[in-house]
């Protein structure tokens, strides 16, 4: 009878054991995740600080772009008082207006690849958190499930 009780007992101590062994090991698997998902909120956060540097580069690119046609225009301006005198007006119109489009055009397109590029920077940095959060939420569960 003694050895019935000892051989339950023992029975019971093992599979509390393998029970240890199996939350020890999804805490460490949920480790795991929270440290990748960290590792993954971490790279999407250094993608977005480089697209928004690259926005500003552009913005600013745009500026200068902006200037220069300001310039142009102003010298275009003068070209057709000249022209005027010489009959040239129309040939100077047409020039004047494919070149602002083409620079036009050209700007607001880098302007929009950059504000999508960041858009989807900062949807994947959503979802991370998201993930992240959801994964430090099962990690502190395991905690709690394992100080019982």
């Amino acid at each position: 009878m003694l050895d019935g009780e000892t051989k339950k007992k023992s029975k019971e101590v093992e599979d509390l054991a393998d029970r240890v062994r199996q939350d020890e090991q999804r805490e460490e698997e949920m480790r795991r995740e929270v440290f990748g998902q960290k590792q993954k909120f971490v790279e999407a956060e250094a993608s977005r600080e480089v697209l928004r540097k690259e926005l500003a580069n552009i913005q600013r690119h745009y500026v200068e772009l902006e200037d220069e046609q300001r310039m142009k225009e102003r010298d275009y301006k003068l070209a057709l008082e000249d022209s005027r005198r010489l009959g040239l007006i129309e040939v100077l119109f047409v020039c004047h207006k494919n070149m602002f489009s083409v620079l036009e055009r050209k700007a607001i397109d880098e302007r929009r690849n950059v504000e999508l590029a960041l858009e989807g920077a900062n949807q994947m940095i959503s979802e991370l958190r998201i993930a992240l959060s959801g994964a430090e939420g099962r990690a502190c569960a395991l905690d709690t499930q394992l100080a019982r």
